[in-house]
């Protein structure tokens, strides 16, 4: 026998009746009303509040007068939400378990259980101890491990790095410091102490910041916190050119090719001269080096050199992620800083390059990765002494330095000074806005604002 369905309301109706799932759905598609309505059930002891926001709140009623409690309903990561999740057939909460939590809080009540003092308790101001303890439910460590784990969610990739960031905080100012005391001035002492003391740079300190005001953001969404703690706390100045990194200069960048080409050949020369020494002793021959790379450096220069990738989505880079009958590299949005996938055309050498090293490497896998099948997360070593040989200081009289990153900014920078215009160049980067760009990659060096005041003279 099937379910005679209750006659559907006309929008605006708030008058008793029975709630269900259908009733909830009906009600969510309502336009906000001015004034907070309810709809009261009273055989099932629960009234449906409609708040002018457009919240929709579900609330047991309780023995006594005017005595209720919200049934509370929280997404996967714990955070508060309305009845509309019943409506998701992904949700775990169904009717059918709301009205056992109905029943559930009415029982409590009948009890004697004081819902006013456990609210009050869940709105305590929580402890840095508290805030970092990922097994205490609702804290800002349980969050972020959830969020990490959560291949869909952009927040919190990196969550042990930013927790590992924040437990400076607490062997600083103490686990049992409130989080409502963490004020500007306790803020600047530590930042002072931090580069005086310990010699750490501002960008370091600034990613702690973040990382803080973050935290603290946390619980004031959660309603521990009447205001953030730290919005006024202004950022610090600071001249944006110092520890900034730079372009290759053409110059430059030719003696690193010809360093890195010279290292190769080296390396061929070095492989031939064993396999002659073990020929003689009747030794088996290493595997020679002639038409290939010697090691993954020189074609990963080159590929961060013409893609502008940053260091970690090179590395990240599987196989799987090429089309070179396409000519393009896709680069999963799980791996990009702004959580958007993008599709980066490769140049023909790049795809000369590519293809070169698959057949080197067989074409499995990571593109670059150790001999145990794990991708590599850095090149340092071998980069900086190729930069050593190419005769390339790695800062300038201006305390601009060089670094992998320097492959990117040599990218945007070329492609600039070529006429490619400033949108397109951050949809290769995969950056935000233009602004970025501008700020970041519109350098202009010593040699090309003479050259711009030079004109000047044609002017007189």
């Amino acid at each position: 026998m099937t379910r005679r369905r209750r006659p559907k309301r006309a929008a605006g109706d708030y008058n008793p009746g029975h709630i269900d799932a259908d009733l909830i759905r009906e009600v969510a598609s309502w336009p906000s009303p001015a004034t907070p309505q309810h709809i009261y059930d009273s055989v099932q002891g629960c009234f449906l509040r409609h708040q002018p926001s457009g919240y929709l709140g579900l609330y047991a009623i309780l023995p006594g007068r005017n005595k209720r409690e919200r049934v509370a309903f929280t997404d996967r990561y714990g955070r508060r939400t309305d009845a509309r999740c019943i409506l998701d057939p992904e949700h775990p909460m169904t009717w059918g378990k709301t009205t056992k939590e109905i029943r559930r809080l009415q029982g409590k009540a009948v009890e004697g259980h004081d819902f006013s003092a456990e609210r009050q308790a869940k709105r305590a101001v929580p402890t840095l101890n508290d805030a970092l303890d990922p097994k205490l439910e609702g804290s800002y460590a349980e969050d972020v491990i959830a969020c990490a784990d959560d291949p869909e969610s952009v927040h919190h990739r990196s969550g042990q790095a930013t927790l590992s960031r924040l437990e400076q905080f607490r062997e600083a100012w103490g686990g049992t410091l409130k989080l409502s005391e963490i004020d500007a001035e306790r803020v600047r002492r530590w930042s002072r102490q931090r580069r005086s003391r310990d010699g750490v740079s501002y960008d370091t300190i600034e990613r702690d910041l973040t990382a803080l005001r973050a935290m603290l953001q946390f619980y004031v969404d959660a309603g521990c916190l009447k205001v953030h703690p730290l919005g006024r706390l202004k950022r610090e100045k600071r001249d944006t050119s110092i520890k900034r990194v730079r372009a290759f200069t053409a110059e430059e960048e030719a003696a690193i090719w010809k360093a890195a080409e010279a290292r190769e050949e080296k390396a061929r020369r070095g492989r031939a001269s064993g396999n002659e020494w073990r020929a003689k002793r009747g030794y088996e021959f290493l595997p020679s080096l002639e038409g290939r790379y010697t090691d993954m450096l020189l074609p990963a220069m080159k590929i961060a050199r013409f893609t502008g990738l940053r260091r970690g989505e090179q590395f990240a880079l599987q196989w799987s992620d090429v089309d070179l009958h396409r000519g393009i590299i896709t680069v999963r949005r799980e791996k990009t800083k702004d959580f958007e996938r993008r599709e980066i055309p490769l140049s023909q050498e790049a795809v000369s390059v590519l293809r070169r090293w698959r057949m080197q490497t067989g074409g499995k896998g990571p593109i670059f990765g150790h001999a145990n099948g794990r991708a590599v997360t850095n090149l340092k070593r071998g980069f900086y002494a190729l930069l050593e040989v190419a005769d390339v200081k790695r800062t300038n009289g201006n305390g601009q330095r060089v670094s992998w990153h320097s492959w990117r900014h040599t990218f945007a920078t070329s492609l600039i000074h070529r006429g490619v215009d400033v949108a397109t160049v951050k949809r290769l980067l995969g950056h935000s806005s233009v602004s970025t760009v501008i700020d970041r990659y519109l350098d202009t060096d010593e040699k090309r604002m003479t050259e711009a005041i030079k004109r000047l003279d044609s002017l007189f």
